[in-house]
């Protein structure tokens, strides 16, 4: 054995009886919490699959809207950009900006935009103070579960889904 497992078998050894049950309980939990990530990692929830899903039916939207003659409003790489800056909006738990969310989907001019930037946002991963909440969402989902709590009267997903609609954009929050 070496000289670390020898000195932290005797340690532990020496412990009183409360303490080595405090070490025991937090070992377990640790190992039950490592192992929850990896199995969550290697496991998509139905939810998880569901938004690609329909990022994969977006794409299939994105071709049928170019066949049809739409164009798009913006450079391709404007819509990454677009898609970050609804994403930075919403991330956080404290400070964030959700008038930038409802500006940026207000830029989208047609169906093809609003294809073209659920497909740039992907899938991502909500965060509460830094630590993962909930399973990762489509831009679609994750704009609605974040603007649906806000508070003080303030209706962004109807603003949202108000100026789609009078552009003739069939996709809502």
């Amino acid at each position: 054995m070496s000289n670390f497992v020898k000195n932290s078998y005797q340690f532990y050894k020496d412990l009183p009886g409360w303490a080595k049950g405090f070490v025991a309980v937090v070992t377990l939990g640790s190992i039950v919490f490592i192992g929850y990530k990896v199995y969550r990692k290697f496991s998509p929830t139905q939810d998880e699959k569901d938004a690609k899903r329909l990022v994969k039916a977006v794409d299939d939207d994105i071709t049928t809207f170019r066949n049809q003659g739409i164009k798009q409003s913006y450079a391709t790489p404007n819509y990454l950009t677009f898609a970050t800056t609804i994403y930075q909006g919403m991330r956080y738990a404290v400070g964030d900006d959700y008038g930038s969310v409802v500006t940026t989907c207000k830029k989208m001019q047609n169906k093809l935009d609003v294809a073209l930037l659920i497909n740039a946002f992907g899938v991502k991963q909500n965060y509460v103070f830094g630590i993962d909440s909930g399973n990762p969402m489509d831009m679609l989902t994750f704009i609605h579960s974040e603007l649906s709590n806000e508070w003080w009267f303030i209706n962004r997903i109807a603003q949202i889904n108000d100026d789609w609609a009078a552009k003739g954009i069939p996709y809502r929050v």
